[in-house]
Order: C-alpha cells, then structure tokens, then sequence
C-alpha cells in the first residue's frame, strides 16, 4: 500500500503530466465556447401539455460532470420510442464555454435539476422520473437528500453514481496542495467525438468541488435518505469502472430508505455504459453487448409495458 507521501507524489506527477496553467485554446472543442451544446427543457417545449400528456410517463436526463446531453442522448432516444416524454437537461454551467464553467460550483450544476423537475411537476405531469448518469446522480441524490424534490420521484435509474472515485483518481483529493505548485486544472485527451460534447480542460476549483460534493452525499447516505415507499430504484454499474469505484453502488443502495433499490452489475470497463458510440476506448461486442442489457433495463425500469414485470 502507497504511504500518504507516495500517493501525494503519484498524484502531483500525474497532473504535471496531464497540464497545469493556463487552458489551452483547442479550436472547435466545447472549451472556446463557439459551439454551445443543445438542451431540449420539456417544461419549455410544451407550454401547456394536454391531458394526455401529462399522463405519460416523464425522463429528465442528468449528464456528468464536463459533459452535455450527449452524453445521455442515446438513452434519451430509447426511451422516447418507449413512449416517454424525455427533458434533456444541462447541467447549471456546462456545455455553454469553459469560462462559465470555471466559476461554477456544484450547487450551480445542480440547479437546473431541481428547477425543471418542479416546472415539471407545476404543469401537471402525474410521473416525472430520472434518468442520471455519474455526477448527474450524485447530484440528485444529494437534492433527495435535503428534501428539495418533493414529492420524491417514483422511477429513478442512476447509472454509475458518482459517491466514491477509484483509488487512482482519489488523488484529487490533494486538489489544494496542487493549487500551491501553481497547477490550475487538468487537460483530458477525449476522442474525436466527444470534440464539442465535453470540456477538454478540468480546472482546479471545479475539480475540488466534485469532491466536495462527494464528501457531502456521503454524509447524506451515512443518515439514509427517505424516499416514498412506492419509490423504485435501479442501479447501473460496471465492474471495472475507471472512474467511479464499483462500490458506490451498494453505498446507494443502503443509503436510500424507504424504497425498492436494485443494482445491475456489468461485467464492463465503460464508465457509462450507455454511452453512444465512439466515446470508449474499448469497442468491442461485449461492451456493445453490456449496453443493449444496461438501456433494456434501464427502459423496463423507467417506461415499464404492462405486459411486462419487474
């Protein structure tokens, strides 16, 4: 096991290596804020949904952290087809320019959530859901937890949700320290597609207040959170998540109080297993294979037939 001197040590080297100083200007990245991301808000899409609308069921997607609804987009389309109505929602400072971003916090990411599931439910929709993938799900989770979505949702999917990071990225912990030698953020090489769909550059502030913000669902957890007793949970994890540690699964799941929670384990390296295509590294049938079972579930969970039981 690394002492805490090795671990400050990897992790300095690590962000020495990924880049420190001022963002680099990479033309067409989401980054230059030339080419915003698109956000379709149901609340604002259908100024006064008929009856039948408000009795179909209803998804707002929550995307991660640096990312767009492209993220979710996939899924979104899946359960459209479904019969859902889906709200793609931007999370508060992203997909617009780096420059909003950096002076964001996680209460900013976290606003839009909560202001469009309560537009939502004002012009009467009867079920109104989520659909959240890594930190869109630590931020909801911690909305739950402060009783701030009332009342709670029935249908929840939460896809890899961000409680706890893998041991080699808890290295961001040491986010202050770096800030002393001068570092101001990371540089993530992404592929091609992600171009215009994720911010190239992670900036110190930012990356702090992700851990804050796992640091405080933490203690949420810890105390339990209540939802309603109707309320129905599903879990997505893959095993050998980079990013997210596997276990924030089962911290979820003992978390929430009151509700009916499953997880769905993958035996999958993709860190969203709903991506679109072109964002993982590794391509292969597999994978492919571990998202059709990870949106089928997420479907069957979220938009149920009745010919269907969970």
């Amino acid at each position: 096991m690394l002492s805490r001197r090795g671990i400050l040590g990897a992790a300095l080297a690590s962000l020495l290596s990924a880049g420190c100083g001022v963002p680099p200007a990479v033309p067409g990245h989401l980054d230059d804020g030339q080419r915003p991301a698109q956000t379709r808000l149901l609340s604002t899409e259908v100024a006064s949904p008929t009856a039948a609308q408000r009795a179909q069921p209803v998804v707002i997607t929550v995307h991660g952290f640096t990312a767009t609804t492209f993220e979710t987009r996939l899924a979104a389309e899946r359960l459209r087809k479904r019969g859902a109505l889906v709200s793609e929602l931007l999370l508060g400072g992203h997909g617009t320019s780096l420059d909003d971003f950096s002076k964001s916090t996680w209460e900013t990411w976290q606003a839009p959530l909560i202001r469009e599931y309560r537009a939502l439910l004002a012009k009467g929709y009867e079920s109104v859901g989520f659909l959240t993938t890594s930190t869109g799900g630590a931020l909801l989770l911690e909305a739950l937890g402060r009783g701030l979505l009332t009342p709670a949702p029935r249908q929840i999917a939460l896809v890899a949700p961000l409680v706890d990071l893998v041991p080699a990225n808890r290295q961001l912990g040491y986010a202050g320290v770096m800030g002393w030698f001068g570092m101001a953020g990371q540089a993530v090489e992404r592929p091609r597609v992600t171009k215009g769909n994720w911010y190239h550059y992670r900036p110190l502030p930012q990356l702090t207040q992700l851990l804050d913000l796992t640091e405080v669902l933490k203690g949420r957890l810890r105390k339990g959170i209540v939802l309603g007793a109707d309320a129905k949970v599903l879990v997505v994890q893959a095993r050998r998540d980079p990013t997210v540690d596997a276990r924030s699964a089962e911290l979820v799941r003992l978390g929430l109080k009151m509700a009916d929670v499953n997880v769905l384990y993958l035996d999958s390296s993709w860190h969203i297993p709903v991506w679109p295509d072109g964002v993982a590294d590794e391509q292969t049938s597999l994978e492919f294979a571990n998202r059709e079972v990870a949106l089928g579930a997420i479907e069957r969970h979220l938009v149920p037939q009745p010919q269907e039981v969970e």
